[in-house]
């Protein structure tokens, strides 16, 4: 039996001091990034905007798709798409569901030291 491919997801967005903060996984005391398994009846975009609806207290109508990328992990591809809140006047505290302690907010730098399974192509720089 062949393993589905994965995709993964990310939400961009602003501190109240201005800076980026991206939305992450905690697991096993790593970050990543959320991931899901592609579908067969849907697209990569789908299954990873599914899986965020899920898991977040956001309409997913006020994300815009920044940017779609490619993300190495232990040396399978994976789709990376980068969303960025549409509405400037979304707190970050109202996107995140109380019950998921998994998932927060963190600022670029401390997404790049922190992602360290992950080789990325292609992200712009922040």
């Amino acid at each position: 039996m062949t393993e589905r491919q994965r995709v993964a997801g990310t939400i961009m967005t602003h501190s109240p001091e201005g800076k980026y903060l991206f939305l992450v996984k905690e697991e096993n005391e790593k970050v990543s990034f959320p991931v899901t398994q592609i579908l067969d009846t849907q697209t990569g975009l789908a299954c990873i905007l599914e899986e965020l609806k899920q898991q977040l207290a956001i309409d997913i109508h006020n994300l815009n798709l920044f940017e779609l990328t490619n993300a190495v992990v232990n040396g399978k591809n994976i789709p990376l798409f980068v969303f960025e809140v549409a509405n400037k006047e979304i707190q970050v505290s109202t996107i995140l569901k109380e019950n998921l302690a998994h998932l927060s907010f963190v600022q670029s730098a401390t997404l790049k030291e922190a992602l360290e399974e992950w080789e990325i192509t292609g992200v712009p720089q922040f």
